[in-house]
């Protein structure tokens, strides 16, 4: 009984391409023509499916030229602050935040039991020890008076229009008195102000007195107000002055610097399309800062040539 010998494998058509053929010109012309156009077709099929991004190569531009054709934003882009720029917008935004003040409610009553207390020292020692009794209180007590200041305090009369003035300033100006140094440096048109039951209000600064103010309205409470009451009043007043308002400068401070970070980092938004110059237009100085963004951007994005040579 007879069997039929099986036929091998055809090679394909890749394997026949990477092998030589074995006879003479006409095949290896065939050959190595069909492996010439494969690789065209490698490299067009390549081609269409990762096509190279496309690079912009734009004319140079400079303060003062005249664009010679409109320039419209191909990709949307923010235009950075210069540093001068963020800093002011940072400074202006720190100083318009209310400075925080606690209030102290005590205050009042705490000056007026001082000035008692020195007004009743005061009057004991000029009734036991004269003028050197005096004098020793007000050394004591860190005031320094002039020459026959301290006489006027040895007279009933006026030791009463001290007191009773220095009494109404403690309890009529003290509960609306800012801290006499801090106070002074305020830009802002209100303050915040923290109370000790945790709650917070915001108060218009005019409303609220300090420095010179405060001086002039004690002043109104002096009754007769004659020129050497009125010296040794102040120095009085000063020494024993307490404010209800006292400003807390850490939370100040933090207050402050959240300020400045919530200020944006950019100028503006320039949207795709839209005219970054016109034919004819002369370039100025912010032209060509948004001109410089808009390359940033598409650099950034690989939409340019090589740094210095496209822009």
């Amino acid at each position: 009984m007879s069997q039929k010998k099986g036929r091998g494998k055809e090679p394909g058509v890749l394997q026949n391409l990477s092998t030589a053929p074995r006879k003479g010109w006409p095949q290896l012309a065939i050959h190595h023509g069909a492996r010439i156009a494969l690789l065209v077709v490698l490299a067009v099929v390549i081609t269409l499916l990762f096509p190279r991004e496309e690079r912009r190569n734009r004319a140079q531009y400079a303060v003062g030229m005249v664009a010679e054709e409109d320039l419209l934003a191909e990709v949307p882009f923010s235009i950075p602050k210069t540093p001068e720029e963020l800093e002011r917008d940072r400074a202006t935004a720190a100083s318009v935040i209310p400075p925080i003040f606690v209030n102290r409610p005590q205050a009042g009553d705490s000056m007026a039991a001082q000035l008692d207390r020195f007004f009743d020292e005061i009057q004991r020692a000029g009734e036991l020890g004269g003028i050197p009794a005096v004098d020793r209180v007000l050394t004591e007590e860190g005031i320094s008076v002039l020459g026959g200041q301290a006489e006027l305090l040895l007279q009933p009369e006026d030791l009463r229009v001290l007191r009773e003035a220095a009494d109404r300033v403690a309890r009529e100006l003290v509960p609306r008195v800012l801290d006499l140094n801090e106070a002074q440096t305020i830009s802002a048109q209100r303050i915040v102000v923290r109370y000790d039951n945790g709650e917070e209000r915001s108060l218009p600064l005019d409303s609220l007195v300090w420095g010179q103010n405060f001086l002039n309205l004690a002043f109104e409470r002096l009754d007769p107000a004659r020129p050497e009451l009125e010296s040794l009043f102040r120095l009085i007043v000063i020494r024993y002055f307490e404010a209800s308002f006292v400003l807390d400068e850490e939370a100040t401070a933090q207050a402050q610097i959240q300020a400045r970070e919530t200020v944006p980092l950019t100028r503006g938004n320039v949207i795709q399309g839209e005219a970054l110059l016109r034919v004819g237009q002369l370039i100025r100085e912010v032209d060509k800062e948004l001109l410089d963004a808009y390359e940033a951007a598409l650099r950034e994005q690989g939409l340019l040539g090589e740094p210095g040579r496209d822009w």
